[in-house]
C-alpha cells in the first residue's frame, strides 16, 4: 500500500450508473516515462479555420518584404513555429470547453465535500445530494463525448471496415504490449540510468562516438581503402552528374510531396504531410478561382535550394529524435 497513490472515484465514459475506482501503483525500479511528444491532432486536419489561420501566415511569409530579404530558411522555420502555435491554440479552444466544463464541476464537488461538517447530519445530507447531481451533470458531458466517439468509430467501420485498406489491417492485428528498457548503462562508467531522457542522451552520445571512431587515421591505409571501396561502388556518368548539381524544380516538389505518405510527420515538428498537401490543393483551387492564395511549394523550394548551395543555417531543421528499442535477443 506504501506505493499506491492517486487514488480516484470517476465516471466511467461507458454509459453506466456505476462509478470506477481507480488507483496507481508504482514500481520504484521502473524507468522514468514522460508523457510523449506533442502532435497536431487529427481533428485539425479537417478545420476549415486552421488551414485559413495557415494561409495568412504563408502569404505574410511570402510577401512582406520583411520576410523577402530574410533566408529562405528562416523563412520556412518561422512558418513551422507559426503552425505549431496555432495548432496548439486551436486544439486547446476546441478540446478545452468540455474539459474545463468538467474539471470546474470536479473541482466544486471537491470542495463542497471537503467544507461539509460531517457532524451536522442534515448538512451533510444536503451537501450529498447536491454533489450527487455535479456527478450526475458531469456523467452528462461525457455520455455526449463517449456517443460521439462510438459515432465516429461506427462512420469508420461501415466505409473502412469491409475494404482492404489501412484501418482494416490495424483491426486485425494483436494489440501487444511492448518491451521496455529497464535501465541503460552509461557510457564509460558502471552506473545506470533510469531516466528515459538520461537514456536518449547516453544513446546519443553512444553513437556520436561510434561515427567519430577511425578518424584520427591518416595516411596510405585510409585512403588505400576508401579508393579501393569506391572501385566496387557504380558511377554516374556526365549527364546524371549534371542532372544531380541542377536546382531542384517546383515539380519535383509538387511530386515528392503528392508521394509522402499520410499519417506522417517528419522531424520533430510534429506537422503531418496531410497539411502540406491540403495547402497545396487550396491554393491550386484558390488559384483557379484567381483568389490570394498562400504557394507552401514555393516556400519549400526555396528553403530546399538555399540548403543545397549554401547550407543549413537553421539547425533546429536539423534535429531528430533518437528512440532506443529493447531487442530481447542482445541481452
Amino acid at each position: 500500500m506504501n506505493r499506491a497513490l492517486d487514488w480516484k472515484i470517476e465516471n466511467p465514459e461507458v454509459p453506466t450508473d456505476h462509478q470506477l475506482i481507480s488507483v496507481k501503483m508504482y514500481d520504484l525500479n521502473t524507468p522514468h516515462i514522460g508523457h510523449g511528444r506533442w502532435a497536431i491532432p487529427k481533428f485539425l486536419l479537417d478545420d476549415n479555420n486552421f488551414f485559413e489561420k495557415l494561409e495568412e501566415v504563408g502569404q505574410e511569409i511570402l510577401t512582406s518584404t520583411h520576410h523577402v530579404e530574410t533566408n529562405p530558411q528562416k523563412n520556412l522555420n518561422n512558418f513551422i513555429d507559426s503552425t505549431r502555435v496555432i495548432a496548439k491554440h486551436l486544439e486547446k479552444i476546441k478540446v478545452g470547453k468540455m474539459n474545463s466544463t468538467i474539471k470546474k464541476l470536479k473541482n466544486s464537488k471537491t470542495k463542497l465535500l471537503q467544507k461539509v461538517n460531517t457532524n451536522n447530519e442534515e448538512e451533510t445530507t444536503h451537501a450529498n445530494e447536491t454533489a450527487n447531481l455535479i456527478t450526475q451533470k458531469i456523467q452528462e458531458i461525457e455520455k455526449v463525448r463517449f456517443k460521439r466517439n462510438q459515432t465516429v468509430a461506427r462512420v469508420n467501420w461501415c466505409l473502412k471496415g469491409e475494404l482492404i485498406n489501412k484501418y482494416w489491417c490495424a483491426k486485425g492485428k494483436e494489440k501487444k504490449g511492448r518491451d521496455m528498457i529497464m535501465e541503460l548503462q552509461k557510457l564509460n562508467s558502471q552506473t545506470y540510468t533510469t531516466d528515459s531522457k538520461e537514456m536518449a542522451n547516453e544513446m546519443a552520445a553512444y553513437h556520436e562516438e561510434i561515427q567519430k571512431a577511425d578518424l584520427a587515421l591518416t595516411g596510405n591505409p585510409r585512403t588505400a581503402t576508401i579508393s579501393e571501396t569506391l572501385k566496387d561502388l557504380p558511377h554516374i556518368n556526365d549527364d546524371e552528374s549534371t542532372s544531380l548539381s541542377e536546382e531542384l524544380t517546383y515539380s519535383e516538389i509538387e511530386q515528392a510531396l503528392k508521394c509522402s505518405p499520410n499519417n506522417k510527420a517528419p522531424g520533430l515538428n510534429r506537422i503531418p504531410t496531410e497539411v502540406y498537401k491540403t495547402l497545396h490543393k487550396r491554393h491550386i483551387k484558390n488559384s483557379k478561382n484567381n483568389k490570394p492564395s498562400f504557394d507552401v511549394i514555393k516556400l519549400l523550394k526555396a528553403a530546399y535550394n538555399d540548403i543545397e548551395n549554401n547550407g543549413i543555417t537553421e539547425k533546429s531543421l536539423l534535429e531528430g529524435w533518437l528512440c532506443q528499442i529493447y531487442k530481447k535477443k542482445d541481452c
